[in-house]
């Protein structure tokens, strides 16, 4: 964190000399919770950055939760640099038998969904096909079918939340 504030206000200060170039930047951060008066910063971006935070993808998700088919979330795991929700669909999936392990080898269709409110990651959703058998749950897709990815900027972020929903 110290390099990281150095090299932040070496390059700051450099922009800050050159007239015809200056530039506005977008900060992303929290107070600390035990000093209201201490801001931490969780990410420096553009001013063209779209922000999209991680509870507008879970109630985008909770909108449009009645219109998928019965679901359980696989995994939801969230911290300072992203959201990532796997979901799987409980009416879609197929029995392959048992594995060596003696295991039901069961493969499931579902979602992933990923966000990151500092630019650590594009808004993702894509999906997947979900392998219980593995401990992991072996995710598969091709990403140039049915995928959405979309960067953070060029859009509104009233656009961005449409197209996560469409």
């Amino acid at each position: 964190p110290a390099l990281v504030a150095e090299h932040f206000n070496y390059w700051m200060e450099k922009e800050a000399t050159k007239e015809d170039k200056k530039r506005n930047v977008l900060l992303r951060g929290f107070y600390d919770r035990e000093n209201a008066k201490s801001f931490k910063v969780r990410g420096v971006l553009s001013d063209k950055y779209t922000v999209l935070d991680n509870d507008e993808v879970l109630e985008g998700l909770v909108e449009v939760a009645n219109d998928l088919p019965d679901f359980n979330i696989e995994s939801l795991y969230d911290n300072d640099k992203k959201l990532h929700i796997r979901l799987s669909f409980n009416d879609k999936f197929a029995n392959f038998g048992i594995s060596p392990e003696g295991k039901n080898d069961i493969i499931k269709v579902g979602l992933d969904i990923q966000n990151s409110e500092i630019g650590y990651s594009s808004l993702i959703i894509s999906p997947i096909t979900y392998r219980l058998v593995c401990t992991n749950g072996l995710k598969m897709w091709r990403a140039e079918e049915g995928s959405l990815k979309q960067r953070h900027v060029h859009m509104t972020t009233f656009e961005l939340k449409e197209l996560m929903q469409g």
